[in-house]
């Protein structure tokens, strides 16, 4: 089977998926080879909802999958390798809605569903492995950083305010190792999508990130050389990414203030 969907993908217009060619992709979304799970699998689901090949009774197979085996909370709570399997289903969500968000397939208890599926998982999600020689990417914290935008962006998504950054600031304090893997660009990006939700204020957007800046400082000052302390670098890294994806003079300039203050009170200028 592997072979016969390395054959489909590489042909430019695909017909349709098989049934069975369906479930095999399904029980390996999490495969643990990197170029099944990404390169095949995960590449294979997005043409088959961008380029319309999957029929409407295959995109409700898949939701049915996801949702039955619980895929995007499957040993949560473990250190094993079935975060390849929560990565990847954040990944296929993230595609489902911003197909959703063109086609309106999907029923409203279904919507709701992967935008509860969305607003907790990256929260929820403790294993930050990123690329592996062996089995290839994680991306835990990225993927699920997708995910979390496509709902935003989806119109049916309203921004409970209070709870997200209640829930942004608890992630960012227990940042416990460097993340080299470009985290903290994708984090941005849901920084930066949130600032454009409706019901979010720029007033309220300031308050919420000056208290996030103090609560890493705090933790920052109070960190022992030679510990090491790993949330501001975050924090400063996220802001930095917002810096440079948005386009809005305020946004940027406030950013800009926050992250030159860190670099001015580390004594890396002057």
């Amino acid at each position: 089977m592997k072979n016969e969907l390395e054959t489909l993908r590489l042909q430019k217009n695909i017909a349709g998926f098989t049934s069975e060619q369906l479930m095999w992709m399904l029980k390996h979304l999490g495969d643990e080879d990197g170029a099944v799970r990404d390169e095949l699998v995960t590449a294979l689901f997005a043409r088959g909802f961008e380029e319309h090949i999957l029929t409407d009774k295959q995109k409700k197979q898949i939701i049915q999958y996801l949702i039955d085996n619980n895929c995007l909370f499957q040993a949560i709570n473990e250190k094993s390798d079935k975060v390849y399997l929560r990565s990847f289903t954040a990944l296929l969500i993230s595609i489902i809605l911003e197909d959703d968000a063109r086609t309106r397939f999907l029923n409203n208890e279904q919507v709701a569903y992967f935008f509860k599926l969305a607003n907790t998982y990256i929260f929820a999600e403790k294993d930050f492995r990123g690329y592996d020689s062996t089995n290839g990417w994680g991306h835990a914290l990225a993927h699920a950083s997708d995910l979390l935008v496509s709902a935003m962006r989806h119109p049916d998504y309203e921004l409970q305010v209070a709870e997200f950054f209640g829930n942004l600031e608890e992630l960012i304090l227990h940042i416990q190792q460097p993340l080299f893997d470009n985290e903290a660009k994708r984090l941005g990006r849901v920084l930066n999508q949130a600032f454009k939700m409706p019901n979010l204020t720029g007033n309220d957007f300031i308050y919420y990130c000056d208290r996030i800046d103090r609560v890493c400082w705090q933790k920052h000052q109070q960190v022992k050389d030679p510990q090491p302390d790993y949330c501001l670098d975050f924090w400063i890294e996220t802001l930095n990414a917002v810096f440079f994806i948005s386009d809005v003079h305020d946004l940027k300039e406030y950013c800009d203030m926050k992250v030159q203050n860190y670099y001015t009170n580390l004594g890396y200028q002057g």
